[in-house]
């Protein structure tokens, strides 16, 4: 019986670890996600600001945070990138820290949303 139980927990706690660490917005992909833009726009759809690495960079701020954030991370980035996030509005600075303006929603968030 212990053998049997051994053998459960060792099947399905890699399953619980992959499940709790892929919840995670930063470093998943763009097209792993639904986009969704419920806002008006004059000229360009927020997801057209989605070039080169600006997911990532939208991703990383979600919590708020210095540039410095972005080279912890290992995410390149130059301030015209920046800067173009913000004219999108789609990224606020206030006192050097970012936060990203529109809502991500990693799989728990979306779940519970969708209750």
């Amino acid at each position: 019986m212990k053998n049997f139980l051994l053998v459960l927990c060792m099947e399905f706690l890699p399953m619980h670890i992959m499940a709790n660490t892929q919840d995670t917005i930063i470093g998943r992909p763009l097209k792993s996600f639904d986009l969704s833009a419920f806002c008006s726009y004059n000229s360009f759809h927020p997801s057209e600001y989605l070039t080169d690495n600006n997911w990532d960079i939208l991703c990383a701020f979600v919590q708020s945070g210095s540039a410095a954030k972005l080279d912890s991370l290992g995410i390149p980035y130059n301030r015209s990138q920046l800067r173009l996030l913000e004219v999108g509005d789609l990224l606020m600075c206030n006192n050097e820290h970012y936060t990203t303006k529109i809502h991500i929603f990693g799989k728990s968030e979306t779940q519970q949303i969708r209750r």
